[in-house]
C-alpha cells in the first residue's frame, strides 16, 4: 500500500463475495461495510485518500497504519444480526460541533440560536464547542459563556481534520456551511444534524451575491443538489412553520421544528407606557424595512425613531436620514444587550418585505417584554403575530395609523401588550430541550415505518406509530405513498415523528435501520436503504372482512414481527398531528356529506340538507367540511384549502357528522364527538372507536355489502341502501351528542 487505493471500496485480504442483496443497495455514505460473517470487511477507498490527502497518515505509510489510522472514526454500516446503531463510539465519545460560518460573533439570530443550542447539548451530556470558518479568525479558539468556541478555515480538510482528530460524534450545521460539512464529514462516524434557517442550500440566489435571496420564492430555482444533503442529514428541522412548508412545497419532506427563539424573561410587574417614547427597528437594512420605516418617520414627525445598524453600515443609514430630512430618526450600532431599548419601545417594527424572515426572533424577543410588535405580511412575520399583533400591506399610512393607536390610546396599548405577553408564552423557550432531544434520539438504529394511501388507512396507521415511538424510546420517521398529499401532515406528530416523507428518491436514499411496510403501504416494494426491510403482509393481509379493526391490525403486525407489544388502549390512540379539538361557546355542527367517487359514492348519505335544515331551526350553526363540490347548502362554508387548514378549521367544532370518509377519520383522531354514517362499508374494521364516538349503521342481512365480494352490489355500484338511515335517528344521535357536551346549554327545540 505505497499509493492512495483508487477502488471505490477496498479489502485488506481475501476479496470478501457480496451478498446478492448488496448488489444493488451499497450505502453512499460509509468508510467500512461489514456484514455477518466477521472476516467480510470492505473499506471505503474514498476515506482512506482522505486520511492521506489531509494528512493524517504519512503518504508512504505502510497498509497497517493506514488501517490503524481509518478505524479510529469509520462509519460503519452492518448487515443481518440483530437491530444494530449505525457506528459505535466509547462511551466518552460525545463531542458535538455547532457549526456556522459567524461561530460566536453573534451577525445575526442563528449565531444566538447555536449557543442556546450549546448550553442544551451540555445539559443532554455532549460536550459542545461552536466552531465558525470565518478566514480573519482561523485559528481562534476560546470560550464563551462556558461553551469552547474555535474556527478553522472553511475547506473539507479543516472539517475532516477537526471532526477526526476531536472524534466528533455529533455536527449539528445550520444553513450556509450544509454542502461544505456534509462532503467533508461523509465518511466519518458523525451524525449530521442540518437545520434550515436560511435558503443557501434549496434555491439559487438571483443576484451576484451568493447568499441573498429577496422576494423569495418568488424567481428563485430550487437546487436539485438539495435533495442530496437533505437525503445525506442525520436530522433535518426547519427553524419554523413558514420554512417548513417551503421545503415540504418545494422538495417534499414535512420536517420537525426547532424555532430560534429567544430565552424565556420573568418579568417582575406588568408592562405599562411610562418612558416609552421609541419607535423601535432592530436592524437599519434597506431590505428589512429601514426604507419604509423612513416613509413612516415623515408621517409621525413627532414620534422618535431609532434602528440599530446591526448587520449594515451605520454611516449609509444616517445619510438615507439626512437626505430624508428627518431629525426626529436616530441610528445607533449594534447593542449587546437589546433589553434596555425595548424598555424604551412604545411599538417595534418588523418591517421585512424584500428579505423575507424565515422566523424571526425580534418578534418573540420584544413580546417576551410585553411590547407591541407591528410587521410585514410576507415570511414567518405574519404567522408570529396571527394571534398577537397586527400584520399590515408596504403601505407607510397604515403603519403610521397604527402607531398613532398605540401612542394616543392606552387601552388599545395595554390589549396589544398582554396579547404580546400571552403569545409569548405561546412560545417558550423552555420547549426547546425537549424538541433538541426527540431530533437527535433517533440517530442512532433509525426506524422508518412505510404508511399509506388515503387519508383514512393512513389515520389508522398513528397507533402503531405512537406506539412504536413510545416503545422504543424515540420517534421514528414515516414515508407516505398514496393519493392524499395532506396525509404527511397527520402524521407529522412531533413527539412521536421526526421527518415525514412522499414516497421518492429523497427516502429511498436514506440510510435506516429498520423500515416496517404497513398493510396500507400497498404491495409496492421500494429498494429502502436498510439493515431490515420487514413487511406487513409476511405477517397477515388485511381485508374488510378481517377479525381485527385496520388500527389494531397494523399494532398486532408490529407486535408479531417487530417483537413490540401493544395494549388494548393503544388501538384508540390515533392523532392527526398533535392537534385536539378546542370547541367554542357555541353549538357548532361540522358536516361532511362526501366520499370518494366511483364505487365509494355509495357511502354517501342523501339526506344532509334536510338534517341541517332541522338543526338550525333549532338554533344550532352548521358548516360545512372537505372539498367545494361536498357542500351542504344553506351552512357555513368552510369546505376547500388543504387537508391540514381543514383539520385546524374542524377543531371548532362541537359535534361532527360524517359518512364513512377520511375527514371522518380526521374528526375522531382529533377527538371531535363524533356521529359517523355507515352503509355498504364495514364499521367494525373501519369505523371509528372510541367512547366519543357514535356510529349508525345499517341493520339488516345484507349490510355491510362490500363483504359480498366482487359480485355484490357494492362492487356492481347497485347499492342505495345508506338513504334507509332516516333523519330523525341521526338527528336523535347528534342531539345526545351535544346534551353530553358538559360545557354547553342544551340545544334549543325546533320552533
Amino acid at each position: 500500500m505505497n499509493h492512495p487505493p483508487e477502488p471505490d471500496w477496498v479489502s485488506f485480504g481475501p476479496a470478501p463475495e457480496l451478498p446478492e442483496a448488496l448488489a444493488t443497495a451499497l450505502p453512499d455514505r460509509a468508510a467500512l461495510l461489514e456484514w455477518q460473517g466477521g472476516a467480510a470487511q470492505l473499506w471505503r477507498g474514498a476515506y482512506l485518500r482522505d486520511l492521506r490527502e489531509f494528512g493524517l497518515v504519512a503518504p508512504d505509510a505502510p497498509a497497517a497504519a493506514l488501517l490503524e489510522a481509518a478505524r479510529r472514526h469509520p462509519l460503519v454500516h452492518r448487515f443481518g444480526g440483530a437491530l444494530p446503531a449505525l457506528g459505535s463510539r466509547p462511551a466518552g465519545g460525545r463531542e458535538v460541533a455547532l457549526i456556522s460560518r459567524f461561530g460566536v460573533q453573534k451577525f445575526g439570530g442563528v449565531e444566538h440560536f447555536l449557543l442556546q443550542m450549546a448550553r442544551l447539548y451540555r445539559e443532554m451530556g455532549f460536550r459542545p464547542t461552536i466552531l465558525g470558518t470565518r478566514a480573519e479568525r482561523a485559528g481562534e479558539v476560546g470560550e464563551v459563556e462556558g461553551i469552547a468556541y474555535a474556527f478553522i478555515a472553511e475547506t473539507p480538510k479543516a472539517l475532516f481534520r477537526f471532526a477526526w482528530e476531536r472524534r466528533l460524534a455529533l455536527a449539528h450545521v445550520v444553513s450556509g456551511l450544509g454542502f461544505e460539512v456534509a462532503a467533508a464529514l461523509r465518511f466519518l462516524d458523525v451524525r449530521l444534524v442540518f437545520g434550515v434557517h436560511f435558503w443557501r442550500e434549496l434555491f439559487h440566489p438571483r443576484t451576484g451575491q451568493g447568499g441573498y435571496f429577496p422576494d423569495l420564492p418568488e424567481g428563485h430555482n430550487r437546487r436539485p443538489e438539495a435533495e442530496l444533503l437533505l437525503a445525506d442529514a442525520d436530522a433535518l428541522y426547519a427553524n419554523s412553520a413558514f420554512t417548513r412548508g417551503l421545503v415540504e412545497d418545494v422538495f417534499g419532506p414535512r420536517l420537525p421544528i426547532l424555532p430560534s427563539l429567544p430565552d424565556d424573561v420573568a418579568l417582575a410587574t406588568a408592562p405599562t407606557t411610562a418612558r416609552r417614547e421609541l419607535v423601535l427597528l432592530a436592524n437599519a437594512r434597506m431590505d428589512k424595512g429601514f426604507g419604509l420605516m423612513l416613509r413612516i418617520a415623515a408621517l409621525l414627525p413627532q414620534r422618535r425613531f431609532v434602528a440599530l445598524a446591526t448587520q449594515s453600515d451605520r454611516h449609509a443609514a444616517l445619510a438615507a436620514a439626512e437626505e430624508a430630512r428627518l431629525s426626529n430618526v436616530e441610528v445607533l450600532e449594534r447593542v449587546a444587550e437589546m433589553a434596555p431599548l425595548y424598555a424604551r419601545a412604545r411599538a417595534v417594527l418588523v418591517p421585512s418585505y424584500r428579505f423575507v424572515e424565515s422566523f424571526s426572533r425580534v418578534v418573540i424577543e420584544a413580546q417576551r417584554l410585553g411590547v407591541p410588535v407591528i410587521g410585514s405580511d410576507r415570511g414567518n412575520v405574519p404567522l408570529l403575530l396571527a394571534e398577537s399583533g397586527v400584520s399590515l400591506p408596504e403601505d407607510p399610512e397604515l403603519w403610521a395609523a397604527e402607531l398613532t393607536r398605540l401612542f394616543d390610546e392606552p387601552a388599545h396599548w395595554a390589549a396589544r401588550s398582554a396579547a404580546a405577553l400571552q403569545n409569548s408564552a405561546r412560545h417558550p423557550f423552555d420547549a426547546q430541550a425537549g424538541r433538541l432531544a426527540r431530533l437527535i434520539a433517533g440517530l442512532e438504529a433509525p426506524v422508518l415505518v412505510a404508511v399509506g394511501s388515503g387519508i383514512g388507512n393512513v389515520i389508522h396507521t398513528t397507533p402503531l406509530i405512537r406506539n412504536l415511538a413510545r416503545r422504543l424510546g424515540r420517534p421514528v420517521d414515516v414515508v407516505v405513498a398514496g393519493d392524499s398529499p395532506g396525509a404527511l401532515a397527520a402524521v407529522a406528530h412531533p413527539e412521536h415523528v421526526r421527518h415525514v416523507f412522499p414516497l421518492n428518491d429523497l427516502v429511498l436514499r436514506r440510510r435506516y435501520a429498520v423500515v416496517f411496510v404497513t398493510q396500507s403501504f400497498g404491495q409496492l416494494q421500494p429498494a429502502f436503504r436498510a439493515e431490515h426491510v420487514v413487511h406487513s403482509r409476511q405477517w397477515g393481509l388485511f381485508h374488510a372482512g378481517h377479525a381485527l379493526h385496520e388500527a389494531e391490525f397494523n399494532l398486532a403486525a408490529a407486535q408479531a414481527l417487530l417483537g413490540l407489544p401493544y395494549a388494548p388502549e393503544d388501538v384508540t390512540a390515533c392523532f392527526f398531528a398533535d392537534l385536539t379539538a378546542r370547541p367554542g361557546a357555541r353549538p357548532l355542527l361540522g358536516l361532511h356529506a362526501g366520499s370518494k367517487s366511483g364505487v365509494w359514492a355509495a357511502k354517501r348519505w342523501p339526506h344532509f340538507a334536510e338534517l341541517s335544515a332541522r338543526l338550525m331551526a333549532r338554533g344550532v350553526a352548521v358548516a360545512s367540511f372537505g372539498t367545494p363540490d361536498e357542500y351542504v347548502p344553506g351552512t357555513e362554508d368552510r369546505t376547500g384549502g388543504s387537508i391540514e387548514a381543514m383539520a385546524l378549521a374542524m377543531r371548532d367544532c362541537t359535534v361532527f357528522l360524517a359518512n364513512d370518509s377520511g375527514v371522518m377519520n380526521i374528526a375522531h383522531a382529533l377527538g371531535l364527538p363524533l356521529v359517523a354514517i355507515f352503509g355498504p362499508t364495514a364499521p367494525a374494521t373501519r369505523g371509528p372507536r372510541g367512547a366519543h364516538a357514535t356510529i349508525l349503521a345499517l341493520d339488516k342481512p345484507c349490510a355491510p355489502c362490500e363483504l359480498a365480494g366482487p359480485g355484490g352490489p357494492f362492487a356492481q355500484m347497485t347499492c342505495r341502501c345508506i338513504g334507509e338511515i332516516t333523519v330523525d335517528r341521526v338527528e336523535a344521535a347528534l342531539l345526545a351528542r351535544l346534551v353530553a357536551e358538559p360545557r354547553l346549554p342544551a340545544p334549543p327545540a325546533a320552533g
